[in-house]
């Protein structure tokens, strides 16, 4: 075997059961490797050590305690394998192997790394996994040529910063210990290609990058030079480190599914702009209003489905992504953010329920307000969308005024509301105050009566020409707003004596829907409105106290009437179309100007009472009418036993013609 090692330089005595060092090596002139690994050697002599041709030594899993000081005469070896033994420390004489470039010492019990390890820097290889190190010093960092660094399966608990020095590494292992954080400075070694991190407690980097880390993928970003960085961990840890002097972090493109405590947590970094763009994140946390100099923060293209209420605090802001996540409603507390600071507020494309579609994509200055007095709305009950007009383009309430259901004032004045959807009567049972002044609504549902605790409604300048009957039914009404309206129902000479009046004529119709009978005296009216004469069903109207000057013959229309009643007017005559009114019982037009009884009334064969008291009647004649009057008391009776008395009754024969009279006298 020596003699076939002579002409190889090589001894491979690798598992052959010895039990100490073969001497017969050290006269071995030519020997430049030698193998003595897994066998039960205990000390090497120190004739070995004056070997100084040899350049590779591998005596890993024997039974060393020591390196003996001896090996610093070995000034050709440039490989120095002992792993698997029990060496417990570095001896110095191995700082001074100017030739060694790998020193590999896994498995042993080495407890410290001397710091004059710095010296070494031609080193290119040190393996010291699975020993007893608890700390790496900062002199490491001076090892400028070291290309892999083993220090897994340890008890390390940081790395030094000066690690980001050891440009030329290629390769770093630090599984199996306790790091919690990665110095940022690790960001800037470029040329890393393999970081293994398995099995430590890292707490401060995101778990999601850290994972990829493990799993060594690679990140799509590159670094400034254009080399692809190692792993998406070191690409972290350079922008942590940049941001510390920029006060920019750009953490866009990690896939995390939250925002690292790194971050959050890292308040002394005073960061100015903060973008997580094209993650995966599910929610912000409330404290991340705790980045309070935060002038920059984009949140765009995450799986976001909820802002805290905490971000109205952020009053730094300037500048606000949120647009394509999944977020359903924003808080209202958005608008805090004053629109003298916040210049830009991206909401658009999302899942969103509010605000209105139309104003997702409007101006921030909008868009802060309309959270702003959706706020006051929740606070106080009063929503006021009056400056939306070309923004919502509004044809109809929308829903999102049907959500706030205990609001007490609601004003959509300068709209383009052309409808208004009868829902809106019915979800808003605490509402006071309902202005609607400059729209386009044509019609009011009649289901808006059914606001029993509506006070104020504002309709001006609409397109409005009837007011429901319905609303004669609003006992709270206090002031409606009408001005501008082309309304023809009610009439003028009712509109202009204000709400109280309107109320008290649409009730009065409303009545004579339900019960057949139109009571409107006392309403300064010249003409008998069509709304009345549409009340075909009616049996009794009453048009006293009024300024009538005509009885229409449109009045025939209401064949069902038994009793009219149109005393204290102006009227002149009696038209011969009342004789078509053939269910009439009772008339009365006293204290009116009708000078002359026409013959034709006999024709109302059940007509009982007749009132023409205080009536210039001159056909026929007083004289011949008082003829037939029955006597003071017989009249006095029949005043006690009206209406429909019959048993007064005075036919007066004027040729052809009868007439059947009824006169009562004061």
């Amino acid at each position: 075997m020596f003699s076939e090692a002579a002409g190889s330089g090589e001894v491979v005595m690798t598992g052959c059961d010895l039990r100490a060092f073969p001497l017969a090596v050290v006269d071995l002139s030519g020997l430049k490797r030698l193998d003595l690994s897994h066998n039960f050697i205990g000390r090497v002599p120190a004739e070995f050590y004056q070997t100084s041709h040899v350049s590779y030594v591998d005596m890993s899993y024997n039974d060393l305690y020591e390196i003996e000081p001896g090996i610093g005469q070995m000034v050709s070896l440039q490989t120095l394998i002992l792993s698997g033994n029990h060496v417990e420390e570095i001896p110095e004489a191995v700082y001074h192997l100017t030739r060694l470039k790998n020193l590999i010492l896994n498995q042993n019990e080495v407890k410290e790394i001397p710091k004059e390890i710095g010296i070494m820097t031609w080193l290119e290889v040190l393996k010291l996994s699975n020993n007893n190190l608890e700390d790496v010093p900062m002199e490491i960092g001076r090892m400028a040529s070291l290309k892999k660094l083993v220090l897994a399966y340890n008890f390390i608990t940081a790395l030094p910063t000066t690690v980001g020095s050891m440009t030329a590494l290629r390769e770093l292992a630090i599984s199996g210990n306790v790091i919690h954080s990665l110095p940022p400075i690790m960001g800037v070694m470029s040329g890393l290609r393999e970081l293994h991190l398995t099995d430590n407690s890292f707490s401060r980097h995101p778990p999601e990058v850290v994972e990829a880390a493990m799993t060594k993928q690679a990140n799509t970003k590159i670094w400034h030079d254009g080399t692809e960085p190692a792993t998406a961990l070191c690409l972290w840890l350079s922008r942590i480190r940049t941001a510390r002097i920029t006060k920019d972090l750009d953490a866009s493109h990690f896939s995390l599914l939250q925002i690292p405590n790194e971050v959050l947590a890292a308040t002394s970094l005073q960061l100015m702009r903060l973008s997580f763009e094209h993650n995966a994140l599910l929610q912000v946390p409330p404290s991340i209003n705790h980045l309070s100099t935060l002038t920059f923060l984009n949140l765009a293209h995450n799986n976001l489905r909820a802002i805290p209420q905490t971000i109205g605090t952020m009053t730094n802001l300037t500048v606000l992504y949120l647009n394509h996540n999944k977020i359903m409603r924003l808080p209202i507390e958005i608008g805090h953010l004053r629109s003298t600071i916040l210049s830009r507020l991206a909401i658009s494309n999302n899942r969103l329920e509010t605000p209105p579609k139309e104003l997702r994509t409007s101006s921030t200055d909008h868009l802060l307000r309309y959270f702003l007095t959706s706020e006051v709305a929740m606070l106080t009950g009063v929503l006021d969308w009056s400056w939306t007009r070309h923004l919502l383009n509004m044809r109809s309430v929308c829903a999102e005024v049907l959500n706030w259901q205990r609001l007490v004032v609601l004003r959509l004045d300068d709209n383009d509301i052309e409808t208004l959807d009868a829902q809106l009567c019915l979800d808003m049972p605490y509402l006071e105050t309902l202005s609607l002044t400059r729209n386009r609504i044509s019609v009011l549902p009649p289901e808006l009566a059914q606001h029993t605790q509506l006070s104020w409604l504002r309709l001006s300048q609409n397109q409005i020409d009837y007011i429901p009957t319905s609303f004669g039914s609003m006992r709270s009404l206090r002031s409606l707003e009408i001005a501008g309206l082309p309304v023809k129902m009610p009439p003028h000479d009712i509109l202009k004596y204000g709400t109280e009046n309107i109320c008290a004529y649409l009730c009065a119709l409303q009545q004579a829907e339900s019960e057949n009978v139109c009571i409107l005296s006392n309403f300064d009216l010249k003409n008998v409105p069509p709304e009345v004469l549409a009340l075909t069903n009616i049996n009794v109207l009453e048009l006293n106290r009024m300024r009538l000057t005509e009885i229409p013959d449109s009045l025939t229309a209401l064949k069902d009437l038994t009793r009219l009643s149109m005393c204290d007017n102006s009227i002149k005559h009696i038209p011969m179309s009342i004789a078509k009114l053939t269910n009439l019982t009772e008339l009365e037009l006293d204290h009116n100007g009708v000078s002359a009884l026409l013959p034709e009334l006999h024709v109302l064969t059940k007509l009982a009472w007749l009132n023409v008291y205080s009536n210039p009647i001159k056909t026929p004649p007083f004289e011949i009418i008082r003829l037939i009057l029955p006597s003071q008391k017989a009249m006095q009776n029949a005043n006690t036993a009206r209406p429909g008395l019959k048993s007064i009754r005075c036919v007066l024969h004027l040729g052809r013609h009868s007439l059947t009279l009824l006169c009562t006298l004061a």
